[in-house]
């Protein structure tokens, strides 16, 4: 039997799985799921997933939770059924829950699991010199640049003081500041490090179109009478 009281956070990882078009290889990266179950006002359960990876949850969407005997179903409309079976170790198995379709074991959440849950350990911010780390790029203080912390730590206390994430929270990797050619800040949330591949996928768009965009307004323009132009 699943108890009842299945409300809560749960965790799961395990090593990424990535298809072909990684180049020159896929890095090595553990990948980190938070099953959050919780009760509408009416009684009945809803769940949703996190993954800070790959935010395997966007496409699960926020589910049904029903409990029959030691399985738990989570269905969402237009989505094949996810199941889950409670285990004697007072694990929960659940399958179908992204494209892999891989089985995950989940467990309560622990403090060391939450690193990836929250997006930081501590609820407000202290600013620290980014360190040099040797790969190339110059650092500095805020305050050498001529830039004011205060309003650079609101922003970022707004970040990480998401205590109760839902699915459609943001999730901000990190935060770096370029001042006169300096790196002024390099700020990291989710357990993400300088250190960690991050999972672009259509940020890439904008920075594509960003470049384009700026080569074609640097290009002079050119009339038929022009001969210094290609």
């Amino acid at each position: 039997m699943i108890d009842a009281a299945l409300t809560g956070v749960w965790a799961a990882s395990r090593p990424a799985v990535f298809d072909a078009r990684w180049v020159p290889a896929a890095p090595a990266i553990t990948e980190h799921f938070f099953l959050v179950v919780s009760k509408r006002a009416d009684g009945s359960l809803e769940a949703f997933i996190r993954n800070p990876e790959h935010n395997a949850g966007a496409f699960f969407r926020t589910r049904s939770v029903t409990i029959d005997g030691s399985r738990i179903i989570l269905t969402a409309p237009k989505r094949d059924d996810a199941v889950g079976v409670g285990n004697a170790d007072g694990t929960l198995t659940l399958s179908k829950i992204d494209e892999g379709s891989r089985d995950i074991r989940f467990h309560r959440a622990s403090e060391s699991d939450l690193r990836w849950f929250y997006p930081s350990a501590a609820t407000s911010w202290t600013y620290q010199h980014p360190p040099d780390t040797g790969d190339g790029w110059r650092t500095a203080t805020l305050r050498s640049v001529g830039m004011s912390e205060a309003p650079i730590a609101s922003l970022i206390d707004a970040v990480v003081q998401s205590r109760a994430p839902s699915l459609q929270s943001p999730y901000v990797h990190s935060i770096a500041i370029e001042r006169h050619g300096s790196l002024v800040l390099d700020q990291y949330f989710y357990g993400f490090s300088a250190d960690q591949p991050h999972d672009v996928r259509s940020a890439g768009k904008s920075v594509t179109t960003l470049l384009a965009t700026s080569t074609i307004a640097s290009r002079p323009r050119c009339s038929s009478a022009d001969t210094q132009c290609g």
